[in-house]
């Protein structure tokens, strides 16, 4: 696994490229530490296929929230959705 440091000063972030990194991403994203609890946002076609491998990687259980597949999806009807299933998890900005 290699990681690049992509630097935009403070809105920087890292890149990790690798294989089999799904397996390793709940240990990735609980090292970093970003907040609280952590929530997946994933289509089901994806979250059928890797799902169980993401959340038996998370030592806690993450959140997966779906969203519909496919570009005509991608509205500002849907983006709402999606903030209203952050705000019934209770969500927070961490």
């Amino acid at each position: 696994m290699a990681k690049i440091k992509v630097d935009l000063k403070e809105h920087g972030y890292d890149i990790i490229i690798g294989t089999d990194n799904l397996s390793e991403l709940g240990a990735l994203i609980e090292e970093e530490k970003w907040g609280r609890e952590i929530f997946i946002i994933t289509d089901s076609l994806v979250n059928d296929l890797y799902g169980d491998v993401i959340r038996k990687g998370f030592k806690s259980k993450p959140k997966m929230i779906e969203v519909p597949r496919g570009e005509r999806f991608k509205t500002l009807k849907e983006a709402a959705g999606l903030y209203d299933a952050l705000a019934r998890f209770g969500a927070h900005r961490d």
